[in-house]
């Protein structure tokens, strides 16, 4: 949401800026390092599996 930074995720390299939008998926290896001061939004989501009836 501010600042930037560089986020490693999976072996991929990924600038980070205001804008950007990543998804991370669970227990996925991952590394972040700030250039400046980083401020972002970090949303935890449980999977639900769709039941019948």
């Amino acid at each position: 949401m501010a600042g930037t930074g560089v986020l490693t995720l999976n072996d991929d390299t990924i600038q980070l800026a205001p804008g950007i939008f990543v998804f991370m998926p669970a227990n996925a290896p991952h590394a972040l390092a700030a250039a400046s001061n980083l401020a972002f939004m970090l949303t935890l989501s449980k999977v639900r599996l769709a039941t019948r009836g």
